[in-house]
Parts: structure tokens; C-alpha cells; sequence
């Protein structure tokens, strides 16, 4: 039982890795236009293009520093677990 549960973790830590791997790669396409966008047409754009761009950038910024924060988490072999109370406002 100890072995399967083991193996099973092993793949999910591979699964992880390749998953973030395949995320990140359009990800990063997808940050590097927003980037050259904004770069290239701020002064041709109004200021709510901009904005736009700006939020567009930002989410794909956050969404790769969470692609990493999953893998990370994968990778821990220890974790603690802690007892909550639910029902606590």
C-alpha cells in the first residue's frame, strides 16, 4: 500500500512538472505580445487601452507566479497539516 501511494505521488509530481511546463509556454507568448503592445503603442493608444494592456500584463505576471507556486507545492515532500475551525467567523 505504502509503494502504490508513493508511486502515485511520484506521478503526480511529474504531472505537475509537465503541466506547469505546457502552461507556461503560451503564457509566456502570450505576456511577451502584451509587453511588446504595450511598449509600441502606449503614446498611440488612449488611456484606457492602456489600462487594459496593463491588466492583461499583470494577469499573465500573476498567473506564471502561480504556475511556479503549484509546482513548488508539488515538489514539498513535508507538509504540515493543521487543524481549522470552519465554523469561526
Amino acid at each position: 500500500m505504502r509503494s502504490e501511494l508513493e508511486r502515485s505521488n511520484k506521478e503526480l509530481e511529474e504531472f505537475a512538472y509537465i503541466a506547469s511546463h505546457d502552461l507556461q509556454e503560451p503564457l509566456r507568448m502570450v505576456g511577451s505580445f502584451l509587453q511588446l503592445l504595450q511598449r509600441r503603442y502606449k503614446d498611440k493608444l488612449d488611456k484606457e487601452a492602456n489600462e487594459f494592456i496593463h491588466y492583461a500584463v499583470d494577469g499573465a505576471e500573476r498567473m506564471k507566479r502561480l504556475i511556479g507556486d503549484l509546482l513548488n507545492y508539488s515538489r514539498t515532500k513535508e507538509r504540515t497539516v493543521e487543524k481549522v475551525d470552519i465554523g469561526e467567523p
